[in-house]
C-alpha cells in the first residue's frame, strides 16, 4: 500500500496548477434571454451585484455583440458627424470627473468581461452628449388614456444607417442597495436613454441645441444622469431634483413621470438652466 504523505505533493502540484485558473474566472452575476422572433427578436439581459460584477456579467454574456455595437456607433457616429475617435476621447475626458464612480467601475468590467479596449467603451458612451438628435416623448394619463392609466412613449429617431437598433436590449438591473430598473436600450451600453425603476419612474429624453452660451462638455452625460435618476428616485418630486441639482451638459429636453400618483413633467434643460413644465403649463 502506497503511503499517503508520499503522494501530498503531487497532490499540492495538482492544485497550485488548477486552483489559479478555476479562481481568476470570475462569477457570472447575470442571464441573457431572448424574446420575440426574427427581427422582432430582442435580448433580456439581466444583471445583479456591484458595479463590476454588473458590468462584467454584461461583457461576458454578450462578448462578440458588445465589440460590435461599441465599434459600429464609434464608426457610424464619427463618419456621420464629421470627426475623428480622438475627438471622442477629448470629449469624455471632460465628462470624466463627472460621472459616478460606480459607473466608471461598470464600464471597466465591461470592457474586462467582453475582451475589449476599455477606450472603445469610453468612446461609445461619449457619442450621445457630442451628437444632438431630435427624439420624441409623450405621456398621458387620467381623462386623456382609455384606462386612466399613465402611457408613457419615447422614440429614438437616430438614422438607421448607424446601425444600434441591431442589438436592441431590455437590461434589467438588480444594483445592490438601489432601485431596480430597466432600461430600454442597446447590448454594449450601460447609460441610460429611456427607462422606468421599481418605483414607477419613468423617463424619456429628446436632445436639443438652444445655444452654444448654454452648453458645455465639463458635466454630467446624459445617459449616466438619466440612469442615476432610475437608481435613486422614488417619486416624482425626488426624480426632479436630481434634474435640477446635476451638473448638466448639453441642451435636453426630459419627460419625468410617476405612475402612482399619476402625474408627469416635462423639462428643459441645458448647463445653465433646468425649466419644469407642469401638465397645465
Amino acid at each position: 500500500m502506497r503511503n499517503p504523505l508520499l503522494l501530498a505533493p503531487v497532490f499540492l502540484l495538482f492544485l497550485s496548477t488548477v486552483l489559479p485558473s478555476v479562481a481568476a474566472e470570475s462569477p457570472v452575476h447575470g442571464t441573457l434571454d431572448t424574446i420575440g422572433s426574427g427581427e422582432d427578436t430582442v435580448s433580456v439581459l439581466k444583471l445583479w451585484g456591484t458595479p463590476y460584477e454588473m458590468g462584467y456579467a454584461h461583457g461576458k454574456l454578450c462578448a462578440d455583440r458588445v465589440q460590435a455595437f461599441s465599434a459600429r456607433i464609434v464608426t457610424a457616429m464619427c463618419l456621420g458627424m464629421g470627426l475623428q475617435p480622438s475627438d471622442l476621447d477629448k470629449a469624455w475626458e471632460r465628462m470624466r470627473p463627472f460621472v459616478a464612480p460606480r459607473y466608471l467601475e461598470e464600464m471597466r468590467g465591461l470592457a474586462d468581461g467582453a475582451g475589449v479596449d476599455l477606450k472603445l467603451v469610453e468612446r461609445a458612451h461619449a457619442v450621445p452628449d457630442v451628437s444632438e438628435f431630435h427624439c420624441t416623448f409623450f405621456a398621458a394619463w387620467g381623462a386623456a388614456t382609455r384606462d386612466g392609466h399613465l402611457h408613457q412613449i419615447r422614440a429614438l429617431d437616430y438614422a438607421t444607417q448607424a446601425g444600434i437598433q441591431n442589438e436592441p436590449a431590455l437590461i434589467v438591473y438588480q444594483p445592490k442597495g438601489r432601485n431596480p430598473f430597466v432600461t430600454v436600450g442597446w447590448l454594449g451600453f450601460i447609460g441610460c436613454v429611456t427607462g422606468m425603476n421599481a418605483q414607477h419612474i419613468a423617463l424619456s429624453e429628446i436632445g436639443e441645441h438652444f445655444s452654444d452660451e448654454v452648453e458645455t462638455l465639463e458635466g454630467e452625460p446624459m445617459p449616466f444622469l438619466m440612469r442615476r435618476v432610475l437608481e435613486d428616485a422614488s417619486s416624482l418630486q425626488s426624480a426632479l431634483e436630481i434634474f435640477r441639482q446635476a451638473h448638466r451638459t448639453s441642451s435636453y429636453l426630459y419627460c419625468v413621470s410617476d405612475a402612482k400618483i399619476p402625474s408627469a413633467r416635462a423639462l428643459r434643460t441645458s448647463r445653465d438652466f433646468c425649466y419644469d413644465y407642469a401638465p397645465e403649463e
